[in-house]
């Protein structure tokens, strides 16, 4: 009984997820309403409020959604990179920061195939807010990244805590400014700044 509640809350997420993303790319993120929302995704208004406080808690949940694909993605491609470079002597980021950096670019790839997400978050009156969201949530997910990256016995010189914010804090910063007048030319040299960033990072945080 209990695994039939939670395949219905998944579909309802999935459903609640998948309108929001489709609405996002066609309106501005004031304009979607709960009743929009739950219109469009075919779910009562009552099932929205059992899960969510409001829509900044909704877009919340959305963002780490969306995260934890990337982070799937991510971990796959850790490992098919891991075997490629296997018994080769390349330069490798420490797993955080390789964590971090297909993160990056998993999202320029999101933002490649839903274009108009960028305008009609970066219009609505709520970007900031918006923006502390995305923030806090990816600064979530890579704080746990690294976290376990200490918990497997690895010296770090500088606490989880304050490189999750510092990284993030930067690289969301990055991608704002790249996204005030977006070029997917320069997208492969932006990512190749970050990953350089990115490997400097690694050595500083590791003691000696």
């Amino acid at each position: 009984m209990e695994e039939k509640v939670d395949l219905r809350i998944i579909r309802t997420r999935k459903a609640l997820f998948d309108a929001f993303l489709e609405l996002l790319q066609q309106e501005r993120f004031d304009s979607i309403t709960v009743n929009v929302l739950c219109e469009k995704a075919m779910v009562r208004r009552a099932t929205f409020y059992k899960h969510f406080a409001d829509k900044y808690d909704f877009f919340a949940a959305f963002v780490r959604h969306i995260s934890e694909e990337f982070c799937a993605k991510g971990l796959l491609q850790m490992q098919e990179e891991r075997l490629a470079k296997k018994g080769r002597e390349e330069e490798t980021l420490t797993p955080p920061m390789e964590y971090c950096f297909l993160m990056s670019v998993n999202f320029f790839e999101f933002l490649h195939e839903h274009e108009k997400i960028i305008g009609n978050v970066m219009e609505s009156s709520a970007f900031y807010l918006l923006l502390d969201i995305i923030t806090e949530e990816m600064s979530r997910g890579f704080f746990l990244e690294f976290s376990d990256y200490v918990k497997e016995g690895k010296a770090v010189s500088i606490s989880p805590a304050i490189v999750s914010s510092f990284v993030i804090g930067g690289l969301v910063q990055i991608c704002k400014n790249w996204a005030k007048s977006p070029s997917w030319e320069e997208v492969d040299g932006l990512v190749g700044d970050i990953r350089v960033l990115l490997n400097s990072m690694s050595l500083s945080t590791i003691e000696e």
